[in-house]
């Protein structure tokens, strides 16, 4: 009983166009990182980046139709996630600050350590697969965008 309600459940998430793999774990105190992993079989994919702020990296995945996406931010401060959609073959990334106006203490900072130290970074890097002709749309409000597209099929 127990193998059959799990092959169900794995096929109903292999085939309903969520995440093969999601994970999220903390690395240090105020450090998280979420991770997912996707599969893209259509030839065309949408892919939509909104990012609060911190450093962007858009690369090549290592296979031909697998899509990942790693965030690492200070989970009291920013809500990260990503979710696939295969019936319209699109993936959206979203990072958000949790409280846009009410959490800088430093009202008169001059060092450039006391607000911009760890607990504000945000790293996302998101490994696109090779196969599809792909569109990205990106919209970062602040920080630093890498896109290393190598061969990528980008339309847009």
């Amino acid at each position: 009983m127990k193998k059959t309600v799990y092959c169900a459940f794995l096929f109903v998430l292999l085939f309903s166009g969520t995440a093969l793999c999601h994970d999220e774990y903390a690395v240090s105190d105020e450090m998280t990182v979420y991770e997912d992993t996707f599969d893209v079989e259509n030839d065309e994919f949408l892919v939509d980046i909104n990012v609060f702020a911190g450093e962007l990296s858009v690369t090549k995945s290592g296979k031909s139709s697998e899509c990942r996406v790693c965030i690492e931010y200070n989970k009291d401060k920013y809500k990260a996630y990503s979710t696939y959609d295969r019936s319209d073959n699109r993936l959206k990334v979203e990072l958000h600050k949790n409280n846009l106006f009410g959490d800088h203490v430093h009202k008169n900072c001059e060092s450039s350590d006391c607000c911009n130290g760890n607990k504000n970074h945000v790293k996302v890097t998101i490994e696109l697969p090779g196969d599809p002709d792909t569109d990205i749309r990106a919209r970062v409000k602040a920080g630093e965008i890498k896109f290393t597209l190598g061969d990528l099929r980008v339309r847009n």
